[in-house]
């Protein structure tokens, strides 16, 4: 398992088990939204705080990155609106500091 923290968010990943998991630190879970792979944890206020990615490899070659998630520099999440909807993002840098932007297949309230 790999652990890591960067700013306000913690995340862990199992290679075992292929599973993301990314955090904000300190919030408390209120309610969660599932959609095939992904689940997205939301605080009391609604805002996004967390999201757990099964089969975590799949979803980043499918955005045609190939670094392994042990490798992992820094991990948050992002939230951003386009065309009346609020799309969650993974913001995530490898050792080799290049910096991603994967957009999760859901939306979510703004």
């Amino acid at each position: 398992m790999v652990i890591g923290q960067t700013g306000s968010y913690r995340w862990d990943y199992s290679e075992r088990s292929d599973i993301l998991n990314v955090h904000r630190i300190g919030a408390l879970n209120a309610g969660s939204a599932e959609s095939e792979d992904f689940t997205l944890d939301f605080d009391d206020a609604g805002h996004l705080i967390g999201v757990e990615i099964l089969n975590a490899r799949a979803f980043l070659h499918a955005h045609g990155i190939t670094d392994t998630l042990t490798d992992i520099e820094s991990l948050e999440l992002i939230v951003r609106e386009a065309r009346g909807q609020a799309i969650p993002y993974l913001k995530l840098t490898f050792h080799d500091h290049v910096e991603h932007l994967l957009p999760i297949p859901m939306t979510v309230a703004v």
